[in-house]
């Protein structure tokens, strides 16, 4: 860690910025992503952008992104009504002077000397030193070059449509300005839902125009751009609209209709070679089609909706169209909103561990515990890890959960030796996180902070698709860690392809046999015989066993015959809380020819 900042999140946010600078994305979701890295990485409770160039003429700012905070936190409201899409200067400048905003990070963003927009973060707990305006520049620098660009285009509509009116291809809305098309959009769509009817916005662009103004010079360009708008306009009906979007861009608005067949009727418009231009040279374009009332957005949504899809036909080869995908839209967002949920949840210690019982079939007593994660979550009550654990695959967020966990380990062990319990734990662990560049730095910073016996007394569990990638790699780590001192346990034995290599290359400690085998071994003969043979197996390869997912009594007396020396499952208890669980060791009384006695 350098100065106030993660250097090495900080530079995972700058990454994750310059792809989506690359990416022929909207402005908007460019400046969303920088708005919620530096959100994140400055640990803030909400922020939003917002552009300040009408200020002067309308004296009103517009809010090009935003991200709230928990919904019922102090601040909840200020946010919503900064929601707004445009919003009265006045009104802003007395939301930010309310008391309760006096420690708020704002940047302002200027061009050739005058205030054209502004960068507001609020909610970090260590306030907002001047030396974080420093070390957050990589994240701003992106975003001034997007109001920058827009500053320039919206110059240029305006420059364009004053000096030469008929220098654009004609169209029904004679404009380039995003705000008309804005207006005629949201006309349409308020007529259509007065009708009952449909509304579906076309976003064209040409495929590589920029290339044939170089071949052929930009009066030839100009030409062709004319001869498009009338193809376009032949395309579609009288009551349908064609605007020119801007440069080499269109869009089309279709009523009641969203049929493939009409929409590829309008793609066949570049089909034939444009006249006057030699070489038969012939124009091609890509089209994004969204469609109220299936995407239910407002006007400026649905333009930019119309815009992604049409991003996603040009990665897809070009010359195509694609129809904007809104319910697939929903879920990645709600997916976004949730991992801002977690994000704030480790930040808040919504987190804990319960504890699953481990019993010695041999001793027959609790020899230690399986941590399992909980998320108290505020408004949907206690979470289980099928409910948040495969939202947060392939993100930071899984190495942060991650540690979380072994923190909170740690902490536990710690515990169970100042009560005077030498209990162990095992905490399981995910492909991703064990793997990663940091896991074994983080591991050693972390063990040094405790009494090194503790460390005996820590298994990490490792499922068998940690090292279906690369095994030497997996076994490399595996070694690394017995030599930190930890033990390593293989999770869910029994489920992967390639079960048995598993004990000649990694030096495990433990085999966890799948409960899916243990719970059906008295309906399922073959069920036993597997786990009869993994026993056996491990026992031959000097691994000790341990059976989950025991829900009888019977099953557990077999377990034990077979050689079996860990057991845990609702047989014996469920997971617990850490107080119930340690009552729960410290009163256990076991006999697999009995009921268990707590």
């Amino acid at each position: 860690m350098e100065g106030l900042l993660d250097q090495a999140e900080l530079k995972r946010s700058v990454r994750t910025c310059q792809r989506q600078m690359a990416r022929r994305v909207s402005d908007d979701e460019k400046l969303s992503t920088i708005l919620g890295q530096l959100v994140s990485l400055t640990r803030s409770s909400g922020g939003f952008i917002v552009d300040t160039s009408e200020v002067g003429t309308k004296g009103q700012v517009t809010v090009l992104a935003r991200q709230l905070p928990p919904r019922g936190s102090d601040d909840y409201g200020f946010w919503e009504r900064v929601g707004r899409r445009r919003i009265p200067v006045g009104e802003l400048s007395a939301l930010l002077d309310e008391e309760h905003f006096s420690e708020m990070f704002s940047f302002p963003i200027h061009r050739d000397g005058a205030l054209t927009g502004m960068i507001v973060l609020e909610g970090r707990s260590d306030g907002y030193p001047q030396a974080l305006f420093h070390e957050l520049s990589p994240l701003i620098q992106p975003a001034l070059s997007v109001l920058e660009s827009m500053a320039l285009r919206v110059e240029r509509f305006a420059l364009q449509a004053e000096t030469d009116p008929d220098s654009a291809p004609a169209s029904a809305a004679n404009s380039q300005d995003r705000r008309v098309l804005n207006r005629l959009v949201a006309r349409e769509i308020q007529a259509a839902s007065l009708r009952g009817g449909s509304v579906s916005v076309c976003w064209l662009d040409l495929d590589d125009f920029a290339k044939f103004n170089q071949s052929h010079g930009e009066e030839a360009g100009d030409r062709v751009l004319c001869q498009i708008a009338s193809r376009l306009r032949q395309s579609v009906r009288k009551e349908d609209i064609v605007a020119a979007a801007g440069g080499d861009e269109f869009v089309i608005v279709l009523k009641d209709t969203d049929a493939p067949a009409f929409y590829q009727r309008v793609m066949d418009a570049f089909g034939q070679p444009v006249d006057g231009v030699k070489g038969n040279a012939r124009i091609s374009a890509s089209m994004g089609v969204s469609v109220y009332p299936d995407d239910p957005s407002d006007s400026e949504t649905l333009l930019r909706h119309a815009e992604q899809a049409l991003y996603q036909a040009k990665e897809e080869g070009r010359g195509r169209h694609r129809v904007f995908d809104f319910k697939k839209f929903r879920v990645i967002e709600e997916r976004s909103a949730f991992l801002r949920e977690i994000e704030r949840a480790l930040d808040n210690r919504e987190f804990e561990l319960f504890l699953q019982p481990k019993i010695n079939l041999e001793e027959r007593t609790v020899e230690g515990f399986e941590g399992l994660i909980r998320w108290n979550h505020p408004e949907r009550g206690r979470l289980t890890p099928d409910q948040f654990l495969p939202l947060i695959e392939a993100t930071p967020l899984e190495e942060q959960l991650g540690n979380y966990v072994l923190h909170a380990g740690m902490e536990l062990l710690n515990l169970f030796q100042k009560q005077g319990g030498g209990y162990g734990l095992s905490v399981n662990l995910s492909p991703a996180h064990f793997l990663g560049e940091r896991f074994l730095q983080d591991m050693d910073a972390l063990l040094s902070r405790y009494p090194t016996v503790l460390r005996g007394r820590l298994t990490l569990e490792i499922l068998e698709t940690t090292a279906w990638g690369d095994q030497d790699a997996a076994a490399r780590v595996v070694r690394q860690c017995k030599q930190l001192g930890v033990s390593m346990a293989l999770d869910d034995f029994g489920t992967g392809f390639s079960s048995l290599s598993y004990f000649r290359k990694l030096p495990l400690d433990e085999i966890k046999i799948d409960k899916s085998f243990v719970m059906d071994m008295e309906q399922q003969p073959e069920d036993e015989v597997i786990v009869e043979s993994i026993i056996a197996l491990s026992k031959r390869f000097g691994r000790r066993v341990v059976a989950e997912g025991i829900e009888s009594e019977a099953v557990a007396k077999k377990l034990a015959e077979l050689g079996c020396d860990v057991a845990q499952g609702y047989f014996f208890s469920r997971p617990l809380p850490v107080s119930e669980a340690l009552s729960f060791a410290s009163s256990f009384e076991c006999s697999v020819h009995t009921k268990v006695t707590c």
